[in-house]
């Protein structure tokens, strides 16, 4: 994915999350910025993946001065979150898609846990079980999305790939 594209998707997603609170209860939210990052990292290599970083950080450092209580949480644990899942990603076949699913799974829990860790060294009252309580429903609305533009991205780089064959 291009750098160019990445911002039009996490501008896109930044400009729905509002709009995409309405309709959820008032203890999830949901965060496409991070499903999009997430499906990125995932699929993208190293190489590949520092313009698009760049961009989710800017579009996440403007998503914590608008909707968060600190500001620089966010990409703190999408920091954490993207070198986790490089590391995993060198101890397995990146072309194994249910290691991508575990991964992708894992990412989020990580994503999660930096952040509650930050938020907690800044002095929130929440505890770890708090946290625990309201990620699994968390966790399967952010997979099922994540999943979806997973299948998408994987079959724009197969169609590239197949395109480039023949050139």
């Amino acid at each position: 994915m291009k750098t160019r594209v990445a911002i039009i998707f996490f501008a896109i997603s930044f400009l729905l999350r509002p709009m995409l609170q309405v309709f959820l209860p008032e203890w999830m939210t949901l965060d496409l910025c991070l499903c999009i990052y997430i499906a990125m990292a995932v699929t993208m290599d190293k190489d590949s993946i520092a313009g698009p970083m760049i961009a989710a950080f800017v579009f996440m450092v403007i998503s914590d001065i608008i909707f968060s209580q600190y500001v620089g949480v966010t990409p703190l644990a999408m920091l954490a979150t993207t070198g986790f899942i490089f590391a995993l990603k060198t101890m397995y076949d990146v072309e194994n898609k249910l290691m991508d699913i575990i991964n992708m799974v894992l990412g989020f829990l990580v994503f999660h846990s930096a952040y509650w860790l930050i938020y907690k060294l800044l002095g929130s009252p929440y505890s770890f079980l708090y946290m625990l309580g309201k990620l699994p429903w968390l966790l399967l609305t952010e997979s099922v999305i994540t999943g979806i533009i997973i299948l998408l991205i994987v079959r724009a780089k197969i169609q590239k790939r197949r395109y480039d064959y023949f050139k």
